[in-house]
């Protein structure tokens, strides 16, 4: 496996759409550390750290100080994760969407700049896996980045971005959210098995799903979300 590209504080800035200043501060403050400072103390930053990136400013756009998003991305204390740790079970409807292309034919210098070119001009909404790979245990190969369809977002500038139509199906949801300090893995263990409960099979994609901005001020964590298939045709029902 090649070794993973480092990039400078200005490229990785420029990438971000932010200040060098910005990134100096996060280091200052902990809450995003290079990957690998030099002798001379130059900073060099990673790939997987854009989406550490991605996931601050959304936090940030949906209300959290860099305060309480530190002390989110922090928080282990497993008392507190058993508040909000159930399976939720939602109806949602059809939703047209635009889909990046397949981000795991990608390099990592080219996924990177692909990313940025699109985050720089919409915000993205999700992350979807591949059933299939969840269910075997796989659980950080990303397929596809979703974003909402908005007025400033027109099929021109779609194709542009490398971007086509997809749709969200409707039906029955579990949605849960991941906690603080709680890995990816355990979410989607937590999950499959909460699917297993329900006597239910996924859909096609799990959906990691960002905090939308200009919510409340109580910012929602990401929330991890899956159509869920009745093993039974006729239970389609959400229980009261």
């Amino acid at each position: 496996m090649p070794e993973e590209q480092l990039y400078t504080t200005g490229q990785f800035a420029e990438l971000c759409g932010v200040k060098k200043q910005t990134l100096f501060h996060y280091d200052d403050i902990g809450l995003l550390v290079p990957a690998l400072v030099e002798d001379n103390g130059y900073r060099r930053y990673s790939y997987s750290q854009y989406q550490d990136f991605l996931l601050i400013s959304c936090l940030k756009e949906a209300g959290m100080s860099l305060t309480e998003i530190k002390d989110y991305l922090e928080e282990s204390d497993p008392v507190r994760r058993q508040h909000t740790v159930e399976l939720r079970l939602e109806n949602r409807p059809q939703l047209q969407m635009w889909s990046t292309r397949p981000l795991d034919s990608m390099e990592d210098k080219e996924l990177v700049e692909y990313i940025a070119a699109i985050v720089k001009q919409v915000e993205p909404s999700a992350v979807l896996l591949a059933s299939e790979d969840v269910l075997a245990g796989v659980t950080d190969v990303q397929r596809y980045l979703l974003v909402h369809k908005a007025p400033e977002l027109s099929d021109e500038l779609a194709a542009q971005l490398g971007l086509q139509p997809f749709t969200r199906p409707q039906g029955r949801y579990g949605v849960t959210d991941q906690q603080p300090g709680e890995s990816p893995e355990d979410v989607y263990a937590r999950l499959v098995r909460s699917m297993e409960d329900f006597e239910e099979l996924p859909g096609e994609f799990f959906y990691e799903e960002y905090p939308l901005a200009g919510g409340s001020e109580s910012a929602a964590p990401l929330q991890i979300a899956v159509q869920l298939i009745p093993r039974d045709p006729s239970n389609t029902s959400i229980p009261h």
